[in-house]
């Protein structure tokens, strides 16, 4: 990224990101002085040098306005590379401490939300807001769903034609299992399987199970319940 600080003088260090001469200047008003400088430490807080940095963002301005403090470290980052705001937090984190805030965006809609509300799942770092939280129950519920008419299907084609979810997914081209996967197929896009989802099922190729539904009302009569 090209730095947008640009130096009027020559310097031993021209060669620093914008975020390492802002860091450099965070410090300095914290009264850390840069080696060959002579003069009286300034020794302001990190969020009272903050604030001029701000200033100088944003009215004169000097800074480019897309570096930051981090409010955990308190040291300055690139937010275009890097940390995170939350308006609920009201904070800035560096990318190596956004871990570290108790807020966090939501998996789906990204608004700001509270960890210790949102988590789903305490086995996965994932958080979703009220809405999207009913969403994924909604969604898990139909999942299951889904899954329980997937056996029904399995079951009532392989109990109907003896044979057993092996053969049926086997490649022979025996006639009564083409046909049992034929229903199968049908059946199962009929609840909303993609014929993706029903190759994978059936370990077959997205082509047969084309030529399964297409050639299902030609072929079959049976349907199972």
């Amino acid at each position: 990224m090209n730095n947008e600080i640009n130096l009027q003088k020559n310097n031993n260090n021209r060669d620093w990101t914008d975020v390492e001469w802002m860091q450099e200047f965070h410090e300095f008003l914290q009264g850390k002085i840069p080696e060959g400088m002579i003069c009286t430490p300034l020794n302001l807080t990190p969020e009272q040098s903050s604030l001029i940095i701000w200033y100088l963002q944003e009215h004169l301005p000097v800074f480019p306005d897309n570096i930051y403090m981090c409010d955990e470290c308190k040291d300055m980052y690139d937010s275009y590379s890097e940390g995170c705001y939350y308006d609920i937090e009201r904070k800035h984190y560096c990318g190596g401490c956004e871990d570290n805030s108790e807020a966090a965006y939501c998996y789906d809609c990204m608004d700001n939300v509270w960890k210790k509300d949102a988590r789903m799942d305490d086995d996965e770092d994932m958080y979703y807001c009220e809405k999207c939280k009913i969403e994924q129950q909604k969604m898990t519920q139909q999942k299951m769903t889904q899954i329980e008419k997937i056996n029904e299907i399995l079951n009532a084609v392989t109990n109907h034609f003896g044979i057993s979810i092996q053969e049926l997914q086997d490649n022979s081209r025996e006639q009564n299992l083409v046909f049992a996967r034929m229903i199968t197929a049908h059946e199962m896009n009929r609840i909303g399987l993609t014929q993706y989802e029903i190759g994978h099922k059936l370990f077959k190729t997205h082509g047969t199970i084309w030529y399964y539904i297409h050639k299902y009302k030609d072929n079959c009569e049976f349907i199972p319940v």
